[in-house]
């Protein structure tokens, strides 16, 4: 939740040594159950005697989700540009961490020590064996005194597992790509289908298009990716003529998300030679680096600036 200011809870006993600076955890907010981020700090005093604190209920991760630095940057970016710490996060948290996800407890197949387990323990097991519980409705659908305290333990004996399960909502953007079938990665196969699209010059052009944007039989040892709005932008094509190439089993399109998309262009290339004026430059800057800590780099448009930063 996104909220413009912060909230101070207590810290049971119980949870001493496991909240920390950039965990989430379950804390009662208003009627309902949500998840938040322990921001900033964790006190060691009580700051105010006279309030009564309300207890976090659980603490969702082992390790911090979030860095110092990175909520240190998060408070810079709600003063620079007035809003508030909640709206960064919750634009600065990948989908699967943010509140709208939800956390899904599981059964843990290769917990065996069952002899360990209380009577408790047992019935809570039974439940989540018969029925999907996310942790923000447990109160709704579990009717067990100290729920949360029970399940505390069983996460701690690995006997339950905390899953993240993120809404349709939150879901990555999908792009179309085109790329060979397996039957027409074959060269003589491929021949002898362009041969047949002789009397169909638009389907011809897209297929031969594509195997140079691809570069399907170069030195590469995988073809390029093609977009496909990419491929019907170049030959000025309709989506008909692309179908028709899917129909007749020489193209195929499948999609990626976006973080698989940056995996398929990520290359690794060898940084530019430097001339003897940027060399020198360079090697100026770094010397200034030693006892300043802010150097001036001055040049014209084109001088080749961008080059020296690639050094840095």
């Amino acid at each position: 939740m996104p909220l413009n200011k912060f909230y101070t809870y207590s810290v049971p006993d119980e949870m001493n040594g496991e909240v920390e600076s950039g965990k989430r955890v379950l804390v009662q907010f208003g009627k309902r159950k949500l998840y938040a981020a322990v921001i900033r700090r964790v006190f060691t005093t009580v700051p105010d005697e006279s309030i009564d604190y309300r207890p976090i209920l659980f603490v969702i991760d082992a390790l911090p989700v979030v860095t110092s630095k990175q909520l240190q940057y998060w408070e810079w970016l709600a003063d620079y540009y007035l809003c508030s710490v909640g709206e960064v996060m919750q634009a600065a948290l990948p989908a699967h961490l943010r509140i709208e996800s939800k956390t899904r407890m599981l059964i843990n197949p290769a917990f065996e020590q069952h002899e360990s387990l209380s009577e408790e323990e047992h019935n809570v097991l039974n439940i989540l064996s018969h029925e999907t519980i996310y942790l923000n409705e447990e109160k709704r659908k579990i009717d067990i005194p100290n729920f949360l305290s029970i399940l505390r333990t069983l996460v701690k004996k690995e006997a339950v597992l905390l899953v993240e399960e993120v809404e349709e909502s939150a879901q990555p953007r999908l792009e179309k790509f085109v790329r060979l079938t397996p039957q027409a990665a074959d060269e003589i196969f491929l021949k002898e289908s362009l041969d047949r699209l002789t009397k169909a010059p638009k389907q011809k052009d897209l297929l031969e298009t594509y195997l140079r944007l691809s570069d399907a039989f170069g030195d590469s040892p995988e073809p390029k990716p093609v977009k496909q709005k990419l491929l019907l932008e170049v030959t000025q094509s309709s989506y008909a003529s692309l179908k028709a190439l899917i129909e007749k089993g020489i193209l195929e399109t499948y999609s990626l998300a976006g973080w698989e998309i940056e995996k398929e262009d990520e290359s690794v290339e060898n940084l530019p030679v430097l001339s003897s004026a940027q060399q020198k430059a360079l090697d100026e800057i770094n010397s200034a680096f030693a006892e300043k800590s802010v150097v001036l780099l001055h040049g014209v448009t084109g001088s080749g600036k961008t080059e020296i930063y690639f050094h840095l």
